[in-house]
């Protein structure tokens, strides 16, 4: 017996990201929800995520990221939960197969930058095309998660006017990333169709190191410095009265025949001396 309350056809478009769902009658748009029809990956299984739009007979299940081309889906509606405005109830159903079809085959393989490596602003990000004939434009996303729930970067390159011989293409995003670990991924796109995605690749953008200049020492204000007296007069005096004591350069003759003690001395002195300090002895020398 066939259900008066059915699916009549399911569609998917790749561009869109689209999963257009046909009933037999009006749907409740209440019992529309993820809960209720999801979509499921094969490898990882996991459920995919997206939003709902319904007008009457017709439900959209618009897919938050872009889809795997030409990779199998399951598109799952849990019995007896869907619901007609008219109470019907969709029964059990087997999974449908989704498949997001492409034309484009091109497989992109990563050059540069090299899983983790530290990058700058003015980066340059090159892939290869391994395809016998490029496509020629292509899509660079970058994103702050590996699943690009959080997109920073998303942009189309047109390289049709100027091919490169060894299909190696590049792009500099010349945007001022902040310093984290980001995640990156190319594909080969048309306006009407696009390629599988290459393999996601990361890079970081190291925290800027900043240099901490030497303290200098705090200046102090020196302390007053006791008074320095001078002692070269004090030395000069001692050493004017050493050498005036020390400085007889002549002595009289001896001239008494009768080894008589002379009368008087004659002395020459190298100096002016006072006569106060003067202080003379004589001893007679017998031989």
């Amino acid at each position: 017996m066939e259900y008066t309350f059915h699916i009549t056809s399911i569609s998917s478009e790749l561009i869109t990201k689209t999963i257009h769902i046909v009933f037999s009658l009006d749907v409740d748009e209440e019992t529309i929800n993820g809960d209720n029809i999801y979509l499921m990956s094969k490898s990882p299984r996991a459920i995919v995520p997206c939003s709902f739009n319904v007008d009457g007979r017709n439900v959209d299940m618009i897919l938050d990221n872009s889809p795997s081309v030409n990779t199998e889906y399951n598109l799952v509606v849990e019995p007896n939960c869907v619901l007609s405005i008219t109470e019907d109830k969709l029964g059990s159903l087997i999974p449908y197969t989704i498949i997001f079809k492409s034309q484009i085959l091109d497989k992109i393989q990563i050059m540069s930058p090299a899983n983790y490596e530290e990058a700058d602003k003015d980066m340059k990000i090159t892939w290869k095309d391994e395809d016998a004939s490029p496509l020629g434009t292509y899509r660079l996303q970058i994103a702050t998660d590996n699943m690009f729930n959080n997109i920073v970067f998303n942009e189309f390159t047109d390289h049709t006017n100027e091919m490169p011989e060894d299909s190696v293409f590049e792009m500099t995003p010349g945007k001022n990333f902040s310093p984290r670990q980001y995640f990156f991924r190319v594909r080969a796109e048309s306006k009407t169709d696009f390629g599988q995605w290459s393999p996601v690749q990361t890079f970081v953008i190291p925290t800027e190191k900043t240099v901490v200049p030497n303290p200098q020492p705090e200046e102090k204000p020196r302390p007053d410095l006791p008074e320095i007296k001078d002692y070269t007069e004090v030395e000069q005096d001692k050493s004017d009265k050493t050498d005036t004591a020390m400085s007889i350069v002549s002595t009289p003759e001896r001239t008494n025949i009768n080894d008589e003690v002379p009368t008087s001395f004659h002395i020459d002195f190298t100096k002016a001396v006072k006569l106060d300090n003067i202080s003379v002895t004589i001893k007679k020398k017998v031989i």
